[in-house]
This record gives C-alpha cells, sequence and structure tokens, in this order.
C-alpha cells in the first residue's frame, strides 16, 4: 500500500505505467492507476492529461475532483466507492462519462454548465448538481463554486504564470474576476490578494488604488 504521493511520483506513475510512447503515455492515467490509495486525498489533474481510463481512481481517498476542458472521457468507475468524494467539477462541455463512473459515491455533487454532457449525467443517473451561473459576478470566485477559496488562489496563479485559461474565463469571455486589483494585469498579486479574503481577512473586491 503507497502511503504518500508527490508530484515526483505522480508524474513518474503517469509517464512509466504504459508501453507506449512517451507523448501517448501522458495522455492518460492508466487503468487502476490509484486504484484502493486511500491515502490520496487530493490531486491535480495534469493540463497534458486527455484520457482517464477505467478504475483509475477506484476506491481511493480523493476528495475533490476537478476536469477541465482538456479532458475527453472518464473511463467506467474511474471514480467508483470513492467514498471520501464530494464534488466534482467539470469545466469542459462536451466530456464523455462512461457508466458508473461515480458508483458509490454517497456524498458527491457535480458542479457543472447547463446542458453539458456532465449536466445530463447527472440528471440521469439521479446526482446531485448544482449549474455554473451567468448572474452577477463573484469577484476572485474563479472555479464558480459560489466562494472565493485557496483553490480560486490557485487558479490565479497558475494562469498568471502559465497562461492557462480559467473556469470563469471560459464561461464569462473576461478576466474581470481574476483582475482583484483592478489594474487590468492577471498577476501573482490578485493571487495573493485572493488568498486573504479565503482566509477570512475582512475586504471587498475590487480594490482599486
Amino acid at each position: 500500500m503507497i502511503k504518500k504521493f508527490s508530484t515526483i511520483f505522480v508524474t513518474f506513475l503517469l509517464g512509466m505505467c504504459s508501453p507506449t510512447s512517451a507523448s501517448e503515455q501522458n495522455e492518460k492515467i492508466p487503468e487502476r492507476a490509484f486504484e484502493n490509495c486511500t491515502s490520496l486525498s487530493s490531486f491535480e489533474i495534469p493540463d497534458y492529461v486527455r484520457y482517464i481510463e477505467k478504475y483509475a481512481f477506484y476506491n481511493s481517498g480523493i476528495k475533490n475532483i476537478m476536469f477541465e476542458s482538456n479532458i475527453v472521457s472518464v473511463g467506467e468507475y474511474a471514480f467508483s466507492e470513492c467514498t471520501s468524494l464530494e464534488k466534482a467539477y467539470f469545466y469542459g462541455k462536451d466530456i464523455y462519462i462512461s457508466e458508473n463512473v461515480f458508483d458509490g459515491d454517497k456524498n458527491i455533487l457535480i458542479l457543472c454548465f447547463e446542458n453539458s454532457t456532465a449536466h445530463k449525467y447527472a440528471v440521469e443517473n439521479d446526482i446531485p448538481y448544482k449549474l455554473f451561473e451567468d448572474g452577477e459576478l463573484l469577484y476572485g470566485d474563479v472555479d464558480l463554486d459560489g466562494i472565493v477559496s485557496a483553490r480560486d488562489a490557485a487558479l490565479v496563479l497558475r494562469r498568471a504564470m502559465s497562461g492557462i485559461t480559467t473556469p470563469a474565463e471560459s464561461r464569462f469571455g473576461s478576466t474581470d474576476i481574476l483582475d482583484v486589483d483592478a489594474d487590468g494585469i492577471i498577476s501573482a498579486r490578485d493571487a495573493a490578494l485572493i488568498l486573504r479574503k479565503a482566509s477570512g481577512v475582512p475586504f471587498d473586491f475590487p480594490i482599486r488604488s
């Protein structure tokens, strides 16, 4: 039983556990890669991954998982029997979701766009869901889950460092939610301010100097 997981180990696993070429390996999280890994409570799917194969996280300790638009498909039972799994964020609107992906996950909530494949999957399988709304913008709520959290700060920092589009930008076509200091630039300062807000420091966005 593997007790700890690190970025190095995850990268090694994604790159080494398939006999195909390196580029093909990295596009997939292999079948049963993290099966029964109950100590795995968090996992960020790398941007280069496109396919999550069947039973990949079966009976793992994962609590939240985020599927961005780079994901093409999620295999059968990939997150089945993950009793700690509470939220599955689907930012891709056309992700193919196989049967029984969340089988046995009693506390699961799917967060998704209206009329997306995830929305239809939730309805068809009687899984609780919440739709990302087009309503009033909540500054700092970059993942569109209705609250400002450390996850939002992490997404803004990644956007500032590598230019990866965030869910809020994809939904609204604007960086307003991210640019909490209203200087016209998405920077580490925005991420730091969002983190402060998430930690309970009382102030309002946007901050205008």
